[in-house]
């Protein structure tokens, strides 16, 4: 199993390309005429009935042909702005991978340092906990030695506790 830095770096990627499509399609208005249209459809052998458009910014020239499925519409800024919203679902995602990785690393360890100072006093947290039970199994393995107590319990908390919507 890969590290949490590793594994945050993985699931990063997608934000970045998310990110760098944007920055890519960015646009202040398509171009649909005009002498760098004409010369790029010549370029590509597009006929005149083709329709075609151009984005160009400081980083990227594309030429956008019908084929693709793609209306003028779709690069508006407004529109492209979803993708910004998406990279940060990414980039969230990754986070709430990090930090899970981080959890099932380093709970036991937490739990052994602060003994039962890792008891919750929050309200919400205690509510949260409430309905949480080890179990006999979970029990034997503590009492019996089989398994190191801290880790026995961290995997135990770690599992999700049911709802009444579940």
């Amino acid at each position: 199993m890969p590290g949490a830095r590793q594994l945050f770096e993985e699931t990063f990627k997608p934000a970045t390309l998310l990110l760098g499509v944007y920055r890519l399609l960015e646009n202040d208005g398509v171009e649909e005429a005009g002498e760098r249209v004409t010369k790029l459809r010549e370029l590509v052998g597009a006929g005149e009935e083709e329709e075609l458009f151009v984005i160009w910014n400081e980083v990227f020239l594309g030429l956008v042909r019908e084929a693709a499925g793609v209306r003028r519409g779709a690069v508006r800024r407004d529109v492209l702005n979803n993708l910004l919203r998406q990279a940060v679902v990414c980039a969230c995602t990754a986070m709430e991978s990090f930090l899970q990785v981080l959890l099932d690393e380093h709970l036991s360890e937490a739990i052994r340092l602060r003994g039962s100072e890792a008891y919750p006093k929050d309200k919400e947290m205690i509510e949260y906990f409430r309905d949480f039970n080890i179990g006999l199994d979970g029990a034997l393995r503590l009492i019996s030695g089989e398994s190191e107590p801290y880790s026995v319990l961290a995997r135990n908390l770690l599992v999700p506790i049911p709802t009444d919507s579940d």
